[in-house]
């Protein structure tokens, strides 16, 4: 018994992702995709079948970013493509961001938010292939006084 748990120990250290406390977590394109609802809604009125008046609802509103995102390993993180980053905001296509990780979190420093300030990006790294890079990655975008963009990616 004691043979049986010495060895299943070492398969779980085995099994246990890399220490993800270094930049070359991050290596690779990763394919993202984002998600914002927004607090401000359109308002949507229909008539009444009997004509006696009118029912209105608010609809929120919803954004998706797709895009892709190249990290170099060494704490470069460049955005190749993103589908809604049209310069009120955002990551500039093809500039390169500095990227930190500690533990199983990575931020993204400097990317503008369209108010004078920068986004407040974080990756919170999931499964690692057997390199330790990190393979998919879940994502919070905040940005003052805006909701938040949540998402994920996932190495290409």
């Amino acid at each position: 018994m004691k043979k049986f748990l010495i060895a299943a120990l070492f398969m779980l250290l085995a099994m246990a992702p890399a220490s993800a406390t270094s930049a070359a977590s991050l290596n690779g394109t990763y394919n993202f995709q984002l998600i914002q609802s927004s607090t401000t809604s359109t308002q949507t009125c229909a008539n009444v079948q009997s004509g006696t008046g009118k029912v209105c609802f608010n609809l929120p509103t919803v954004q998706i970013i797709t895009g892709t995102i190249s990290f170099n390993g060494k704490g470069s993180a460049t955005f190749l493509t993103c589908s809604s980053c049209d310069g009120h905001g955002g990551p500039v296509i093809g500039h390169a961001y500095t990227y930190t990780v500690s533990g199983f979190v990575a931020n993204i420093n400097g990317v503008p938010n369209g108010d004078g300030g920068n986004c407040a990006i974080a990756l919170s790294m999931g499964s690692f292939n057997p390199s330790g890079v990190a393979t998919t990655a879940l994502i919070l975008v905040s940005n003052s006084g805006d909701n938040p963009l949540m998402g994920s990616a996932n190495l290409r």
